[in-house]
């Protein structure tokens, strides 16, 4: 401030013997930005002039940086901060729909192993691949799909999505005609797996373009456990169409509408920035690859993110797989997984509660751990009691413990990354995630088939303790919440949502619930 406020009385003089070049000023030392001078708004600090001294250009510079950083005319940014708009909500809810239509896809098969097998003449392996594939399509297009959100937008990348997830949808329903096979139902189900990184990254993209600071953990776990609730759906689907090729068509036309709902629904942009952080520009993508990864505290992120991720996709891949040899059968498998989500749901529920009022990001992910570790643990015992309700209340802990990571790692992902794009850090997280998933659905399929279950649920055990160790090893800080204290926006956001928070996360909540 000392050496800055000289430099200010020279720009100042400077403002008043050549008007037209720029308009500066010192109030109560702080850079303020005056909108309603004779000067455009567009040109108030449009031109470093020469006249100037290399110090006051250098100002200057930094003043024209200001303003592209907040892209609006405000007078000050104590006196007008970003408001955000109204339908917000409603963005959420149309996203989540898209989501939860891809997941759909996913989960079809995984509780209709044997009736899939049968069908198509094809082994337990081969109907895993089916679940499978989205894993393998993440990590070659995550990159794509980020640029695809970073430069085009939320709700290109969004229509993208959900226009690949219907049109693999409808391939698959002609895999049940005569004549389809195996290869339709595979190549279907790849076309909808293409999708997939289109929407799993676009959640804190959605966060951070839509919601202020004091809603977006919030709406970051609404939107990422919308993929939960479309797996649920795909597990629970079986028990309202038992016939395959007519639940093939059912996820085929429901898939086709929801498409149509995001062309016709989803805006592209909110009418204002809900932050300045919002408004601010990021790094390019080749500079924010490098920046993202040497960020203080992103490795330990991405292995508390990755494995758990793997862990919970074999489970959820597998969950047949893993509950039949105790004498379940598919409906118990598909109960099974609705208390999964509905413990998750309930979970995120609260943990976004927290994290969006007192701003314990880190805290609430170790928390996660510290139950999913012995939940993990209780599980191959309450299946050995072949109880119904043991097995329930095993599932409800790892679900509610383990679903609330995914938007927390979200969320310190951006935050420990700031300027960096949103859609590359959930990309990179969840392409480590599919890498994991690949690998610990492989590993624990082949040990199923030899009837091995229990070592299958001790390698879930052993990646949620590597994602304990690695949680505790973080020690990222929340940059983008810093950066917009620092541009006085935290302040007034909080006074002008005084008593917000709480009412944002039941709101948020309520839309969790309703989704």
């Amino acid at each position: 401030a000392e050496s800055a406020a000289p430099l200010e009385h020279e720009l100042s003089d400077f403002a008043r013997k050549e008007p037209t070049l720029a308009r500066g000023g010192n109030r109560k030392q702080s850079l303020s930005y005056d909108a309603g001078s004779d000067v455009g708004a567009g040109s108030a600090w449009g031109v470093v002039h020469p006249a100037l001294s290399p110090s006051a250009c250098r100002l200057q510079t930094a003043l024209m940086q200001a303003q592209s950083l907040s892209r609006t005319p405000y007078s000050s940014f104590d006196d007008a901060p970003p408001a955000p708009a109204r339908f917000r909500w409603a963005v959420l809810l149309i996203f989540s729909a898209a989501s939860a239509a891809n997941q759909v896809a996913w989960i079809a098969f995984a509780v209709l192993r044997d009736e899939t097998a049968a069908m198509y003449e094809v082994g337990p392996q081969a109907v895993d691949m089916l679940s499978i594939a989205f894993m393998i399509t993440y990590a070659p297009l995550t990159l794509p799909a980020t640029w695809v959100l970073a430069e085009r937008g939320l709700r290109t990348g969004v229509l993208v999505g959900s226009a690949l997830t219907a049109l693999g949808c409808a391939v698959r329903a002609l895999s049940a005609q005569s004549g389809g096979g195996y290869a339709t139902l595979m190549l279907g189900q790849t076309i909808a797996s293409c999708g997939q990184p289109f929407l799993l990254n676009a959640p804190p993209v959605l966060a951070a373009q839509w919601f202020p600071p004091t809603e977006r953990a919030t709406a970051d776990t609404a939107a990422t456990v919308a993929a939960t609730v479309g797996a649920a759906i795909g597990m629970l689907a079986p028990l309202l169409v038992p016939s395959l090729p007519a639940l093939l068509r059912a996820e085929a036309v429901g898939a086709t509408l929801v498409a149509v709902l995001v062309y016709l629904g989803l805006p592209r942009a909110p009418p204002t920035p809900p932050s300045l952080s919002a408004a601010s520009t990021r790094l390019p993508l080749r500079q924010s690859l490098s920046h993202v990864l040497g960020s203080k505290g992103f490795p330990a992120l991405l292995s508390a993110f990755a494995l758990p991720f793997g862990a919970f996709s074999s489970l959820a891949t597998l969950v047949d797989g893993i509950v039949s040899p105790y004498g379940f059968n598919p409906e118990d498998a598909s109960n099974f997984g609705a208390i999964v989500v509905g413990a998750g749901l309930l979970g995120s529920a609260v943990v976004a509660t927290l994290a969006d009022k007192f701003q314990l990001h880190r805290h609430l992910l170790r928390a996660c751990f510290v139950v999913a570790l012995p939940a993990a643990v209780l599980l191959p015992f309450a299946l050995r009691t072949c109880s119904f309700r043991m097995a329930a209340l095993a599932l409800g802990l790892v679900g509610g413990s383990m679903m609330p990571i995914l938007p927390l790692a979200y969320e310190l992902a951006a935050e420990c990354t700031y300027p960096a794009p949103e859609a590359l850090t959930a990309g990179l997280l969840m392409t480590g995630g599919s890498i994991a998933g690949i690998v610990t659905t492989l590993a624990a399929s082949a040990c199923l088939r030899t009837g091995q279950v229990v070592p299958a649920l001790f390698a879930n055990m052993a990646c949620i303790f590597v994602g304990l160790v690695s949680a505790f090893a973080f020690d990222g800080d929340l940059q983008r919440l810093k950066a917009e204290k620092l541009m006085g926006t935290a302040s007034t956001s909080s006074s002008r949502l005084e008593g917000a928070p709480v009412a944002s996360g039941a709101i948020g909540s309520l839309a969790i619930f309703i989704s």
